[in-house]
Parts: C-alpha cells; sequence; structure tokens
C-alpha cells in the first residue's frame, strides 16, 4: 500500500501492488534502518527522487515495510522539493502517512546529507529537559534549580515518550539540550502493562541521548531490592538487585538497560535510587496519609506485621532528594547512588510520632499478612562523599510540615 505524502510523492513496501509503471521507484532498501549509512550515498539518493519530482513524475520511496528508511528519505526530498526544515518535513510525513514515528538514527543521515545543523551547545552551561515534570518530583525539582541553568518541561501531551523519538529529538536538537532528568512514569506503575510502558519509553529517551550526546539522570529506586525478606537490609550501591512485583522489576530491568547503552554506546549516565520519597502535596506513600487521616478522625490506626516482624522504611524527604538530583547535575557525577535518609522507622512508630506531631491519642493495632516485606535502608555513604551530600530532614520535621500544610476535605 502507497501512502502519498504529497499527491506526487509517497512510501511504502518495494512490493506494493499499488505500484504502477509509470511510477519512479527509488528503492532504499540497501540502506540500513539505523546509523551508519554513507551521506554521500544517502544524499544521491534523495537527489534520484528530487529530480524525477521536479521533472513532474509520481516518486514512491520503497524500503522493506514502508515504514523508516522510506519515510526518512522521503522526508529528505520534501525538504528540498519545497525549502523547509527537515523537522517540518518529518512533521508533514509522519501526518500524511500515519506514521507515529521515525527511527532518529536514519533520520540523522538524511539530516547530515541536507547539510542541516543543529544549535552549538553552550560551553559549561547546563541545559536541563524534565520529563515528567508536573509530578510531585518534577514540579518539587524545577523549583528548586538555581536559576543559572535553562530548564525545558515538554507535558505528557507535547512530548508523548511512549510513540516514538521524533519529538523528544527534535525538540533535544533544538534547545542545545545537555542533560535530562528522566522522571516520567506510566500513571499506574504496579502493573503489567506499565512495566512495558516504562520500557518503551526509557529506550526512547536512551536513544535521543545517545544522538545527541546527553547526559542522563535516571531516577530508579529502593524497589530494586524488594525482593529481599530480611529484618533489616542496609544496602549499598554493590548490593545484587532482587526485585519484587511488576514496580521492582520495572526498575531492575529499566537500570539493565542502561548499562547496555553505557557499555555499547559509552552513555553517560547517572542512577539515583531514592527510598520512598514524602513532602506536602501528594498522596504517596499512601500509607503515611491514611495514618494521618485516622488520627485526624480520631479512628483507630492499624498497621501491617509481616511473618519477618513490622516493616521498616526508610524515609526520604522531597527538598533532600531534589538537592541531591542538583548535585548530580553540577558535579556531572555518572553511576550509581542510593539515597536515603540513613535510618529505618516502623510503621507503628511513624503512626505513634504522627499522633504526637498532631497533638492527639491514637489506638494503634496490627494486622498479621502472611508474607514477608523488604526493609531496607540505604546506605548513603558513597553519596555524601561524592556529592558532598547529606539529608537535613528529619522524619519529625518532614511530617510537621505536611501537617502544616494537610487538607483532610475528601480524605
Amino acid at each position: 500500500m502507497i501512502r502519498w505524502i504529497t499527491p506526487s510523492l509517497g512510501t511504502g513496501p518495494a512490493y506494493s501492488a499499488d505500484i504502477t509503471t509509470d511510477m519512479v521507484v527509488v528503492d532504499v532498501r540497501d540502506f540500513v534502518d539505523k546509523g551508519g549509512n554513507p551521506v554521500t550515498a544517502v544524499r544521491a539518493r534523495i537527489e534520484e527522487g528530487l529530480a524525477a519530482l521536479r521533472q513532474g513524475r509520481r516518486v514512491v520511496v520503497t524500503c522493506d515495510y514502508g515504514i523508516s528508511r522510506s519515510n526518512a528519505l522521503a522526508s529528505g526530498m520534501l525538504a528540498l522539493k519545497e525549502g523547509m526544515p527537515l523537522d517540518q518535513a518529518v512533521a508533514r510525513t509522519m501526518a500524511a502517512t500515519g506514521e507515529k514515528d521515525i527511527k532518529i538514527e536514519p533520520l540523522a543521515v538524511v539530516r547530515a546529507a541536507l547539510g542541516e545543523r543543529g544549535p552549538e551547545k553552550a560551553d559549561g552551561g547546563v541545559r536541563l529537559l524534565v520529563t515528567g515534570a508536573t509530578g510531585f518530583i518534577g514540579r518539587a525539582l524545577v523549583a528548586g534549580l538555581p536559576l543559572r541553568h535553562a530548564v525545558f518541561t515538554p507535558t505528557r501531551e507535547e512530548i508523548d515518550l511512549q510513540s516514538g523519538t521524533v519529538q523528544l529529538d527534535a525538540l533535544a536538537r533544538g534547545q542545545g539540550i545537555t542533560h535530562l532528568v528522566h522522571l516520567a512514569n506510566p500513571k499506574v506503575s504496579t502493573s503489567n502493562k506499565a512495566l512495558g510502558d516504562s520500557l518503551t519509553m526509557l529506550a526512547n529517551v536512551l536513544d535521543t541521548c545517545k544522538q545527541n550526546a546527553i547526559k542522563l539522570v535516571y531516577l530508579s529506586g529502593w524497589d530494586v531490592f524488594s525482593g529481599y525478606a530480611t529484618t533489616e537490609l542496609l544496602a549499598d550501591e554493590s548490593c545484587p538487585l532482587k526485585a519484587k512485583g511488576p514496580a521492582g522489576t520495572t526498575k531492575v530491568l529499566c537500570e539493565q538497560i542502561i548499562g547496555m547503552y553505557q557499555e555499547r554506546f559509552a552513555l553517560s549516565c547517572a542512577i539515583l535510587r531514592p527510598t520512598p520519597t514524602y513532602g506536602p502535596g501528594v498522596s504517596r506513600p499512601k500509607f503515611l496519609h491514611n495514618f494521618i487521616h485516622e488520627i485526624h478522625e480520631r479512628q483507630s490506626v492499624t498497621t501491617h506485621r509481616y511473618r519477618n516482624g513490622d516493616p521498616r522504611i526508610d524515609l526520604l524527604y522531597i527538598d533532600d532528594l531534589v538537592n541531591a538530583i542538583v548535585k548530580t547535575l553540577e558535579r556531572d557525577f555518572s553511576g550509581t547512588l542510593n539515597l536515603g535518609s540513613g535510618t529505618s522507622h516502623s510503621t507503628i512508630e511513624i503512626a505513634s510520632l504522627i499522633a504526637r506531631l498532631s497533638g492527639r491519642e491514637a489506638t494503634i493495632s496490627h494486622r498479621n499478612i502472611e508474607d514477608s516485606v523488604a526493609n531496607i535502608v540505604h546506605d548513603i555513604g558513597l553519596a555524601e562523599r561524592v556529592l558532598d551530600w547529606r539529608p537535613q530532614s528529619t522524619l519529625s520535621s518532614g511530617l510537621t510540615k505536611i501537617l502544616e500544610g494537610y487538607s483532610y476535605a475528601g480524605t
């Protein structure tokens, strides 16, 4: 099936029955559907199609499936024929063909063949793109970034990370992005579908970073250790990964994919693993806000007790996480860091503290759960040494800030 970009320029698979003898076929199957195609050969093939278009002929660019290679070179022909930037031609091609993405590696070669160059990256300045900037951590990070950094915060509607790389790549090139903090996640992160969506989003981010030599900061999490069942585990960066459930498995797989990009393409990346992060303006972790609501309403508080005892949690206040991300950017750190408060509290201790800070009495009981729970505390020694970072908030001070601005309506 031929998909027409203009009345005289289309793309399709090489064996399409719609191709007729009056059409000029530009077959690009001898190019690879990735980087490495010779720029001069790509330019020659574009000129071949362009010459036929200028003669008033109908041109069909073909490859195996009529998707990336054919649409990439057809976009180059359209750009030259109508005197427009390649990005504009790509947008028209995708709109006309219905394709949601064209691989950016063959497009980069087409761009080189057309002689297009993006803006030069400023020396020494951080030009930061934040995905997921409207989320809890994203909002806090953008608010806490120094003014000297140029920050770009595309919304989910502006950049669909699940669809492909074209939009993200265009923004990264156009704005000369030097660093990317990847915070975007599916809205529901605990399903198998979310696992697949998360990997797709990360792969598109990684391809963009690789293509544009962008430093990546990826927010993983304590979940990579969620498969351990001990009374308490002090986990440093050398602790073997052992996940339980879709959320933890997703983080492990994402870290492994990043590792492959680091090894194959020398990708520069920092992986940060915060423990559960809390602060005003968000209802996570859920148990924390359930406790606050129950204590405020003078209801009894029910905690859980697992086979390996009361759950113990290392909670990290949002301001401390933001400070760690900022220091990671400014020190240009590459590697993996575990972040946390450095200490843990049982859920019973947390409920009791909320009651005391609220000035209320609380009846606290527990329910036995026939399962084990991961009680993880992060060893933050490496982060202290390489970032000169240490959490400034105690659990008491952090909970006090939440309680000061807490809204109970509808909770």
